[in-house]
């Protein structure tokens, strides 16, 4: 996939979206837990605060890729589903990986 093609020494990643290439300098995945509202729904998380009071939350994963929307410095992390958008959008929008000759 696309992380495995990232951490590839002999390999870029050049990002093609909305009439633009920029290089993909990183990739960051972030998992953290949301309070969601349940009316006795499925809870994938319990939790206990310090008062003991237990809150339904659920893992909410991020990934985002780090590239430039304008230009070709790295400046915005852009989430994947925003990129996933785009790509889905028009079929020369995507990501081109580059292999390297040595």
């Amino acid at each position: 996939g696309l992380r495995s093609l990232f951490a590839r020494d002999d390999i870029v990643l050049i990002f093609h979206l909305k009439n633009h290439y920029a290089l993909v300098y990183a990739l960051r995945e972030q998992t953290h837990r949301a309070p969601i509202q349940t009316d006795a729904g499925t809870v994938d998380i319990e939790e206990e605060d310090q008062d003991g009071e237990h809150t339904a939350v659920r893992l909410v994963r991020r990934r985002e890729l780090l590239t430039a929307r304008k230009g070709q410095r790295p400046t915005e992390w852009i989430p994947w589903e925003e990129a996933r958008e785009t790509m889905l959008r028009w079929t020369g929008y995507g990501v081109l990986a580059v292999q390297l000759e040595r």
